[in-house]
C-alpha cells in the first residue's frame, strides 16, 4: 500500500534527524587523537560507532513519543460525521473536533498545539443528541452533491479550516483553497457546540514530529493508512 503524502513527510522527518545525529557523531570521531585506538585501529577511522548512536537515540526519541499511548479499537463503531475546525494563528493551532454517531452520542474535543511542542493536552467532552439530528445532516443532499480540494496541511501564517467527513467520504474548506464552509456544517458544529454535556475529560499526547506532521486527517481521528477516505 502506497503511503500517504503526510506519511511520506514523516519518513523524511525522521531520517532527517538520524542523519543528523550520524553526521555529527562522525564528525567528532574524526576529531579524535591518531592515539586512540580500539583493537589497534584508531577511533577516528570508525564510522560504526556514530550509526550505533544513531538508531540509539532514534529508539529512545520514538520510545518516548509512544509512551503512554493510547489503546485503540480498530473494528470500533464509525461516526456516521465528523466535522473539524481549524484556525492557525502563526505557531499555534487550535482545533476543534466533533463525531456523531448512530445511537446519538457525541463527542467534542478541544486541542491546542504548536509547533514545536511535543507534548499537548485535549480536552473531551461527551453527550447525546436526537438521532433523526444525525441522520438528517448526514443524508443531506446540500452535502452530497459538494466537490472540493483534497484535506491538506494549513500552511500559511494565519489560516483557517473546515473538514467535514460523511460516511467515508471527506469535504475540505480553507482559506488556502479560498473555499468557504456551508451554512449546514457552520450550524451543525454550533449546535453540537451548545448542547450539554454529560461527562468530560482530559487526555495527554505526545507529538514525535513536533507539530509538523499533525493534519486534518489525524485529527479526525484516522490513525492507520487504510482508514484514510476518499476526498470528494
Amino acid at each position: 500500500m502506497a503511503l500517504q503524502p503526510e506519511s511520506w513527510r514523516e519518513v523524511l522527518i525522521i531520517l532527517s534527524v538520524a542523519l543528523t545525529v550520524v553526521s555529527g557523531v562522525c564528525a567528532t570521531l574524526r576529531l579524535l587523537p591518531a592515539r586512540w585506538t580500539v583493537r589497534k585501529q584508531p577511533m577516528s577511522q570508525r564510522t560504526w560507532p556514530a550509526v550505533a548512536v544513531g538508531f540509539l537515540v532514534l529508539g529512545v526519541w520514538l520510545f518516548r513519543a509512544g509512551t503512554p499511548y493510547h489503546a485503540l479499537i480498530v473494528d470500533g463503531g464509525t461516526p456516521r460525521f465528523r466535522i473539524l475546525h481549524v484556525e492557525k494563528r502563526g505557531l499555534h493551532f487550535h482545533k476543534t473536533a466533533i463525531s456523531a454517531y448512530r445511537n446519538g452520542l457525541f463527542f467534542v474535543a478541544r486541542t491546542e498545539r504548536n509547533l514545536f511542542r511535543y507534548e499537548f493536552e485535549t480536552q473531551v467532552t461527551q453527550g447525546v443528541m436526537p438521532y433523526e439530528q444525525v441522520e438528517t445532516f448526514r443524508t443531506s443532499a446540500e452535502l452530497w452533491k459538494l466537490r472540493t480540494a483534497p484535506a491538506l496541511l494549513l500552511h500559511t501564517w494565519n489560516a483557517e479550516g473546515w473538514f467535514a467527513i460523511r460516511d467515508s467520504e471527506i469535504l475540505a474548506f480553507t482559506t488556502e483553497n479560498k473555499t468557504a464552509p456551508p451554512q449546514l456544517v457552520v450550524d451543525m458544529f454550533s449546535e453540537i457546540d451548545k448542547l450539554p454535556v454529560d461527562a468530560k475529560w482530559t487526555e495527554s499526547g505526545r507529538d514525535v514530529c513536533f507539530g509538523f506532521c499533525y493534519g486534518p486527517l489525524a485529527a479526525l481521528g484516522f490513525k492507520f493508512a487504510n482508514s484514510f477516505p476518499r476526498t470528494r
